[in-house]
């Protein structure tokens, strides 16, 4: 599943593709067959299409450089495999998965990193046709230079320099005969003339590896980013209390596209002004890799919440309608007009922060019968004066002709009321909006009033008189 940290890896790449009028190339690295997942693979295309991160190459697009699964390019990889086995830069290594294992315990026994001993490096080439004839299985390991220093620019961090012998012989090819992402990644990046590489700064330690493989093969690396961390609030790990959930999770809460874009783009780079509401356009004009931040960015879900709800208040009625409608169903809730559903979200757009929101905040206005909130009626409707008040209101309302039943006029009723009968206002607006809404808060009461509609409001201000336990 396409989760928040590679759906940010992925913004950025297209970010500096679009800004840089390069093109944005979608590859599929399926070579860890045992755990390649179909699903995930939908997942992957359908969250970044719905994130805007339209491929320029790729699955479904075509494109120069195809096929773009890695599990169908197979065969290029095994070329490149023993051009490098020829040059004696690669060796075929036939320990076996429990040997390696003694291996790395009596590694850790005498406090040691844990790295592959090399004993198959030097095999003779009668030896290692010997145990091929024997049926040996092995992979391909790559031959790490022994000594020396392997450097590479980084376009955010600046060289980077790693000794030699803290590199492992790694493994290039398994068992299997697919390749490892070293590998894979190295020939596709070449073959697919790719100019930039931005990943995650958990490769840095990697990235001397693939500079050796391009050395080896005589090519010209890309350019290497790699981005700093995304940490939970306060530090540490980001977990899925915090937000490391799939871009898919966040579609189904509610949350929009616009949104992502605009919090992933600003974890690690920000843009000139200090408005942190951007659209797209002036993100792909301003992306630069040199503005980067090294260091780690916190994931702040208050500020995601906030963000939602501002380009939540940017549509439209309609657009937000549109949005709703599939979710309003799937609660089972349905509407007598489109105008009704329209004016509804219209008061409800200044207080939603996700879509997911909107079923329950709104279901009141179109339910037969509707749900009391036992701490507001305990609060607010036990106190003495409170039945009274609203008989008075319910006879009121019943006088009111149905076309008149509207904002203003409601209102004029409430608030002569109010002030003839010297009541105290929120001994009567309280009482009001929990007996037609069951909950304590809703937009403006009048606005809420003309919305539910005459009929409905009568029913509520009768049940709740008696069948609440309302103050006497």
């Amino acid at each position: 599943m396409l989760h928040i940290g590679g759906a940010r890896t992925a913004l950025f790449n297209w970010l500096l593709a679009k800004s840089l009028g390069g093109k944005f190339i979608l590859r599929i690295e399926d070579t860890d067959r045992n755990r390649f997942d179909p699903k995930a693979l939908a997942d992957i295309t359908k969250s970044l299409e719905w994130l805007g991160l339209e491929w320029d190459e790729g699955p479904g697009k075509g494109g120069d450089s195809g096929p773009y699964l890695q599990s169908e390019r197979k065969d290029i990889y095994e070329k490149y495999v023993n051009e490098l086995l020829e040059k004696g830069m690669a060796y075929k290594c036939f320990c076996t998965p429990e040997r390696l294992d003694e291996m790395r315990k009596e590694q850790q026994k005498e406090g040691k990193g844990t790295a592959y001993d090399r004993r198959c490096r030097n095999l003779t080439e009668d030896e290692v046709k010997e145990l091929e004839s024997r049926g040996g299985t092995f992979v391909v390991r790559f031959k790490m230079p022994p000594e020396g220093n392997t450097k590479f620019n980084d376009a955010i961090r600046g060289e980077i320099s790693y000794p030699n012998d803290r590199q492992d012989d790694f493994v290039i090819m398994k068992t299997d005969g697919f390749p490892t992402y070293h590998l894979a990644s190295v020939v596709d990046d070449h073959l697919m003339k790719i100019s930039h590489v931005l990943r995650g700064e958990e490769w840095i330690p990697s990235t001397p590896k693939h500079i050796c493989l391009y050395e080896a093969f005589g090519w010209e690396p890309p350019v290497f980013a790699h981005m700093s961390l995304i940490l939970a609030p306060g530090g540490g790990k980001l977990s899925k209390r915090h937000g490391a959930a799939a871009v898919a999770e966040y579609r189904e809460l509610g949350y929009l596209p616009e949104t992502m874009v605009n919090f992933l783009a600003l974890l690690g780079w920000a843009v000139s002004s200090d408005n942190e509401i951007v659209p797209v356009e002036q993100l792909i004009k301003e992306f630069k890799l040199e503005k980067m931040n090294k260091t780690a960015s916190q994931f702040d879900k208050e500020k995601l919440d906030w963000m939602n709800g501002v380009y939540i208040r940017k549509l439209s009625i309609e657009e937000l309608a549109e949005l709703a409608k599939p979710r309003l169903e799937a609660a089972g809730i349905s509407w007598e007009s489109e105008e009704k559903l329209r004016y509804v979200l219209s008061l409800l757009k200044e207080r939603l922060h996700l879509l997911s929101e909107v079923a329950d905040s709104s279901y009141y206005f179109f339910s037969d019968e509707i749900n009391y909130d036992e701490k507001a009626v305990n609060k607010f409707l036990k106190k003495e004066g409170v039945k009274e008040n609203l008989s008075d209101l319910e006879k009121l309302f019943s006088e009111v002709e149905e076309q008149d039943f509207k904002e203003k006029k409601l209102e004029d009723i409430v608030r002569k009321y109010i002030e003839e009968n010297e009541k105290p206002v929120k001994k009567v607006m309280n009482p009001l909006r929990i007996a037609v809404t069951g909950r304590s808060a809703s937009p403006g009461i009048f606005e809420v009033l003309e919305a539910i509609g005459k009929e409905k409001v009568l029913k509520r201000l009768k049940y709740t008189i008696e069948n609440l336990g309302v103050g006497g």
